[in-house]
């Protein structure tokens, strides 16, 4: 390998030494590997990846990176094409036409708005539903969300002790202030 890996205080300044975080995105955009990258500053593969997954604003340029570098992972891929000899042994066409297929895969992942599988989302309706049914299971679903929302009114004082004011005693006064409920 060369360089025998960083110390954990070296990490930084070997990464740095190279260019930093501005190095390590235009590896990515030209879709090197951590793995290679981490080599060639004699940094173990982890120590790249805290690297730039630690600090926020080196994170957010590293996915800005790797999103850019689905382009250079479908050129790669036509590359891989384009160089199969005419006249080339069966396993060297087979590993070449892999090796594009999955160039062509790491763009979909990396940049998957532009490289990504388009998704047909369409629907073919054939009924056409009754209106009044859809009313009655609108209301029924709104019923169950709606309701439980809306508290319901407080009884009165009166209706839960069912009294009637003038038909307490002095009886009733003086078992209530027994029982300690009088002037509560």
């Amino acid at each position: 390998m060369g360089r025998p890996l960083a110390k954990p205080g070296e990490l930084s300044s070997r990464i740095e030494a190279m260019g930093g975080i501005d190095w390590v995105c235009d590896q990515i955009r030209q879709g090197e590997t951590i793995r290679k990258m981490a080599e060639k500053c004699g940094v173990t593969w982890n120590a790249m990846w805290q690297y730039t997954s630690r600090d926020p604003q080196r994170l957010a340029a590293t996915r800005e990176a790797q999103v850019a570098s689905g382009e250079r992972f479908t050129e790669m891929a036509v590359e891989q094409i384009e160089t199969i000899p005419d006249v080339a042994p069966a396993a060297t066409v087979a590993r070449q036409r892999e090796l594009a297929s999955h160039y062509r895969w790491m763009a979909s992942k990396r940049d998957p708005r532009r490289f990504g599988d388009k998704l047909d989302i369409t629907a073919t309706v054939t009924e056409k539903p009754d209106p009044a049914l859809l009313d009655a299971k609108l209301g029924a679903i709104l019923g169950q969300v709606i309701r439980p929302s809306i508290p319901a009114p407080a009884p009165a004082v009166d209706d839960i002790l069912d009294l009637d004011y003038t038909e307490i005693t002095h009886e009733t006064a003086a078992t209530l202030a027994d029982t300690g409920s009088a002037g509560a």
